[in-house]
């Protein structure tokens, strides 16, 4: 496959390559130049041209690049003008909040790192992003902001449908997930007015039988 497969795996300034994709065309044709699929510190997702990695030209996503953010760290800080993934984090929140009038951050978060750090901890992983909750509509802050997974920031959307389960407010997909039920089917007994305890213990066969899920005010078979 050529020198350049062999980048695979290998992180480069901020960019981790994921996978390689080789150059194609006919002599005489225009080519396809080799390509690399890359995950920022950040998150993002990049298409690299191989020879870019190979020579050091592109060493993170385009955000990042204008940040500043282009060494390699261990720790997620900013520190002796060093930058990782939560320190890459702050800087997204802080610049998505300057460019939108309806999202807004605390002001101990506003010229502080140290302090969203002690606040928030470590990004967990590159998998994880920075969102807002409980309350969606609040602004980032202590208690309203988590390092969540793709899965959770999906499940924390404004048309996301909400039920309380057992005193808290949860995703109804989180609950038809948990107990292996169709979502579909739960949704639409919801929304006709069935109780939760009622749309969840239905059985979909039988609705005079009841499957062995232990919910308050409703004993399982």
């Amino acid at each position: 496959m050529g020198k350049f497969s062999q980048l695979v795996g290998q992180t480069i300034g901020i960019l981790t390559v994921n996978e390689y994709i080789p150059g194609q065309g006919r002599k005489g044709e225009k080519k396809i130049k080799p390509m690399c699929i890359c995950i920022c510190e950040c998150g993002r997702e990049r298409r690299v041209m191989a020879t870019h990695l190979m020579s050091g030209h592109t060493r993170g996503c385009g955000f990042c690049l204008k940040q500043g953010v282009t060494k390699n760290v261990k720790h997620g800080g900013a520190l002796g003008g060093e930058a990782g993934p939560t320190y890459a984090c702050w800087i997204s929140m802080k610049t998505r909040c300057t460019n939108s009038k309806a999202v807004n951050y605390c002001e101990r978060w506003l010229n502080s790192f140290e302090n969203f750090i002690q606040d928030m901890g470590e990004r967990p992983s590159l998998k994880h992003s920075l969102d807002r909750y409980p309350n969606m509509n609040g602004i980032y802050e202590p208690g309203n902001a988590r390092w969540a997974t793709p899965k959770q920031q999906q499940r924390n959307r404004r048309n996301t449908f909400f039920v309380i389960y057992e005193g808290n407010k949860v995703a109804l997909s989180e609950l038809t997930e948990k107990f292996n039920l169709n979502h579909g089917t739960i949704l639409s007994r919801v929304r006709r007015g069935w109780s939760l305890e009622k749309a969840l213990v239905r059985n979909k066969a039988d609705n005079d039988l009841l499957i062995g899920i232990n919910l308050p005010g409703c004993p399982a078979n």
